[in-house]
């Protein structure tokens, strides 16, 4: 038997009707329509939709954590570095695994992580609250951290040597 998908001719609704399914769906299928296309990313964003806030985590892992009203987080993970690896750039990540409402999806990324972070921060409304550097932060190379997340406006250390602690707060005051 053919598989049959059907098509909803969602952008074809009026505006109010629109509202109404968006505000049915959860962050990642907010997240899905707005990739669709320049129009439905700023359908996206003209509708408001406004995280609480948005914290982006270096650990032996670089995470993207957004959370709402709707106690619907939205998590982003792009890489997981083991102790053996070699320092890690941020680039474009093959594939991303996004966690929502207790499920995991894995997409297959074309954006690389300021992209990515931007597109977040244009259709959510919001700056990066928390850059958070955790234990084995040190697997990520510090540089391409700071030009990849921009425009935050509080940065936690809870881990590494003084040492790399410094190099994050010269790196960050500039």
């Amino acid at each position: 038997m053919n598989d049959v998908v059907s098509t909803f001719p969602l952008l074809r609704l009026p505006i109010d009707a629109i509202l109404n399914t968006f505000r049915t769906m959860d962050p990642v299928q907010i997240f899905g329509v707005s990739l669709l296309s320049k129009k439905t990313k700023n359908i996206v964003k003209s509708f408001k939709i406004t995280a609480e806030t948005l914290k982006v985590e270096v650990t032996d892992m670089f995470k993207i954590n957004l959370f709402f009203p709707s106690d619907t987080p939205l998590h982003f993970k792009l890489y997981q570095v083991s102790e053996n690896q070699s320092l890690q750039e941020l680039g474009t990540p093959e594939n991303i695994h996004i966690h929502c409402n207790s499920q995991e999806m894995v997409w297959t990324n074309s954006m690389n992580v300021k992209q990515l972070l931007d597109h977040l921060k244009f259709i959510f409304h919001k700056q990066i609250d928390l850059l958070l550097f955790k234990e084995n932060c040190e697997r990520f190379n510090l540089e391409s951290v700071y030009k990849n997340v921009t425009d935050v406006r509080k940065i936690t250390i809870s881990s590494g040597t003084h040492e790399h602690n410094k190099r994050i707060l010269s790196l960050f005051q500039q």
